[in-house]
């Protein structure tokens, strides 16, 4: 199994191509936004319905009562802000009025990660998942790319619970698995005795690293893209373990809390092996480019293939 490189794409604009057949199709489907719909996608909604848009303003708890409110009233609301605003401003109203209610809302929370280098550390949001990943009921994807976004943001209309939905900003290399299956917690390369984890625009990344691993010690990593995160994807995560000898983990939020911490939590309970986990490590972000920054955090793909050469030959002599 591998996968075929297509064009490069802005991870949003796949969201909202889903968004225009969804609403075309879905009369009870309506977009709220916090004044910054145009980055999100959500105009395209005001473009071709716009009596099912809502503008609540620099408001965003507002918006997202107003959406669980509307979601009572058997509406399926999409409202949208930035990752760094949505969860953590956000907290409260996420709890009670959207998660204790079961609310049918889908939160978007955009320019999430390492996306947007330029407006620097206030506007980069390493720690949202981890802000919201232990409320019960809510139900969290980071799709990879473009087609993966499409893909999840029609799946998130169907599931009638909250959701929320992870969206990077920069252009990403979009591709698709050969045999056209499903990207959604999925095998995307295939290997032996090394298992590559990789979650939101970090997968691509992940694929790469693989490549290089490969070309330095000469075993082929497997590589899985882990993107519906919550609820735990506890079946998945058992079978990369039970296929590999050791984990690598990939993902551009903080490491406590995010998509390693899961697949530790899992391990630990049924099926132990060593872990290393690549993200970041405590530390706010910085102003520059996407390479910049990467370097800076200790993400780019030397730093990576340095730490997870050394920690193939710690563990996987003692795998064999």
């Amino acid at each position: 199994m591998d996968i075929k490189l297509t064009d490069k794409k802005v991870t949003r604009d796949g969201m909202g191509e889903a968004l225009i057949e969804i609403f075309q199709s879905n009369p009870n489907a309506i977009a709220l936004s916090a004044d910054i719909g145009a980055a999100f996608k959500l105009d395209v909604v005001k473009s071709i319905c716009p009596d099912r848009y809502i503008e609540c303003g620099i408001c965003e708890q507002n918006m997202i009562s107003v959406a669980a409110g509307m979601s009572y009233a058997g509406h399926e609301p999409i409202c949208g802000s930035f990752a760094e605003f949505l969860p953590m401003r956000c907290l409260d109203q996420i709890r009670v009025s959207v998660c204790m209610n079961n609310a049918n809302v889908i939160m978007i929370g955009g320019h999430a990660g390492l996306s947007y280098g330029g407006d620097g550390e206030t506007i980069q949001a390493f720690e949202d998942i981890s802000a919201i990943k232990s409320l019960p009921n809510l139900h969290i994807f980071v799709p990879s790319n473009a087609n993966e976004a499409y893909e999840m943001t029609k799946l998130a209309f169907t599931i009638k619970a909250p959701v929320y939905l992870r969206i990077t900003r920069e252009i990403e290399q979009n591709f698709e698995l050969e045999n056209r299956t499903s990207l959604i917690n999925n095998k995307i390369k295939s290997g032996e005795k090394i298992g590559i984890i990789g979650s939101g625009p970090f997968l691509y990344k992940s694929y790469l690293l693989a490549k290089m691993i490969d070309e330095s010690t000469g075993i082929n990593p497997n590589v899985y893209n882990l993107s519906y995160i919550k609820p735990y994807p506890v079946e998945f995560i058992n079978t990369i373990l039970s296929e590999n000898k050791i984990i690598i983990t990939l993902e551009d939020h903080q490491l406590s809390g995010g998509v390693g911490s899961i697949v530790t939590e899992v391990a630990s309970e049924n099926n132990p092996k060593p872990v290393l986990r690549f993200g970041i490590n405590g530390r706010f972000g910085e102003c520059g480019t996407r390479e910049e920054i990467d370097k800076e955090l200790g993400v780019d793909l030397d730093t990576l293939l340095k730490r997870s050469l050394q920690f193939i030959d710690k563990f996987l002599k003692f795998s064999n």
